[in-house]
């Protein structure tokens, strides 16, 4: 251990001044931490033998002062960083559950912004001055653009399903009939007969794997019956020699036992749109059909916050409401926040895919995709370092959050290698930059795609492959 090395070590007020000189305004506190670590470390490094510290007032000196003072800002910034913060979503999957599933628009965000600023309606009638009801604020307009006689809001579409069966199956009508094909898993676990127990429904498995007929359905109600549920089998399909019941069928059965017929929906695809966005069936047509009650997710296709949509029949809505588990379930104003602008996009059909992330990115021809990939090549070609080799390429990309499983999303983006680095270093950097830019490696190579890029997004790219 060298002693004059301790010696050389500066004062932690002597870093602070010049941390300060560089960038004023910091908590004083924190400061002093920060920069207590960081000489810490170097001190360290002196007792092990593996450092020593130039001499003050030299050239050395100088350059270890303002390295030190570089490293203390740096671990400022990094301390000071949210763990939840937005990022670049190149992946090409368009609801990426891990990224946060679908993006919102400009109008629903400075709502949410605006009513978590201040105090808000609530849960506050202001024609008549007495207390309203949170659900209040969408339910009208989750009537008015479905169809259903009334609506309710929860905090996810599980939390729906589980709300609906606990609501419905009571002593000793407590059987729900479903479809063995439809016995479906969707992610942490969720399963459909799981769920059955818990809400004290007890399950009355129909049919087989692949095919489920009417008569089916039909020879197993009872006297015990409390519903038949169909479910999206929204997350893997069965294709070949099979068979499911649609609504409408089910629909005439269950209007001739006089027992509910529900639709766990999931994916919360809204309505058709021209071109056609995708293979799944729609939520409206699911309403005109005949379905008692439908559930459906606010974060998946329908480009909202997370939540689960419950429609239907007031009969129905009605007794849900009144059930225990609804004010476990609720949702809070953010949520409502979020969801009302969106909604109220969806009052004017083309203005919702023009406005809502998810239906605009999905909406993107071939050619416009190209186009983006073109523009993205052009501003990174002025950025990128010599060694880094760009090139437009054809991608495939996916709906993603469990969403039309088969569907692949043609597309276009940018091919990134580099003979001077490995690809998961050039992966690793840009996954790490100030704003994290997540792509994927195929064939030795990073891809971006651009379906999932947004157009201000382009220059923090361009930015960060700088740096490579």
């Amino acid at each position: 251990m060298c002693k004059d090395c301790l010696r050389q070590l500066p004062s932690v007020n002597e870093i602070k001044d010049l941390v300060l000189s560089k960038e004023s305004g910091l908590s004083s506190s924190l400061l002093s931490n920060a920069v207590k670590e960081e000489l810490d470390k170097f001190r360290g490094h002196i007792f092990d033998g593996i450092f020593c510290i130039p001499k003050k007032n030299t050239p050395l000196g100088k350059e270890f002062l303002d390295k030190v003072v570089e490293l203390v800002l740096n671990n400022l910034k990094i301390a000071n960083r949210h763990n939840l913060r937005p990022v670049v979503n190149a992946t090409g999957i368009v609801l990426h559950t891990n990224l946060g599933r679908a993006p919102m628009s400009n109008i629903v965000a400075q709502n949410i912004a605006s009513v978590a600023q201040n105090y808000s309606t609530l849960e506050y009638n202001l024609i008549s001055g007495d207390r309203g009801s949170r659900y209040a604020h969408v339910e009208e307009l989750i009537c008015k653009i479905t169809g259903a006689e009334a609506a309710l809001v929860v905090n996810n579409n599980a939390a729906a399903v589980l709300l609906i069966l606990s609501a419905l199956a009571v002593h000793p009508k407590n059987e729900i009939i479903v479809s063995r094909g439809e016995l479906v898993e969707i992610g942490g676990s969720f399963r459909i007969p799981d769920i059955m127990s818990l809400g004290g429904a007890v399950l009355k498995e129909v049919g087989t794997t692949n095919k489920t007929k009417l008569n089916d359905y039909e020879g197993a109600i009872s006297k015990k019956t409390a519903a038949i549920l169909k479910v999206h089998t929204s997350n893997f399909k069965v294709v070949g020699f099979s068979h499911e019941e649609g609504i409408a069928n089910l629909k005439l059965l269950s209007k001739k036992h006089k027992i509910p017929l529900v639709y766990d929906f999931g994916s919360g695809m809204l309505d058709e749109y021209e071109p056609k966005l995708i293979d799944e069936n729609y939520v409206l047509q699911a309403i005109k059909d005949g379905v008692d009650l439908i559930c459906f997710s606010g974060d998946k296709l329908l480009g909202g916050p997370q939540c689960g949509i419950i429609a239907g029949t007031k009969e129905f809505v009605e007794r849900i409401k009144k059930h225990q588990l609804t004010r476990v379930l609720r949702v809070d104003k953010l949520c409502l926040s979020a969801l009302e602008p969106l909604l109220r996009l969806y009052l004017d059909k083309e203005r919702a895919k023009d406005e809502i992330p998810v239906l605009k990115m999905l909406s993107f021809s071939i050619l416009d995709l190209e186009n983006r990939a073109k523009d993205l090549y052009e501003i990174l070609d002025k950025s990128k370092p010599t060694h880094l080799k760009i090139k437009i390429v054809k991608l495939d990309g996916q709906v993603g959050g469990g969403s039309a499983p088969t569907l692949n999303l043609l597309s276009f983006g940018i091919e990134v290698y580099s003979d001077k680095l490995k690809i998961n270093e050039i992966e690793k950097t840009l996954r790490e930059y100030d704003t994290p830019i997540i792509s994927r490696i195929k064939n030795d190579r990073v891809l971006l795609d651009v379906r999932t890029i947004f157009d201000y997004q382009f220059s923090i790219i361009s930015n960060a492959i700088s740096i490579l």
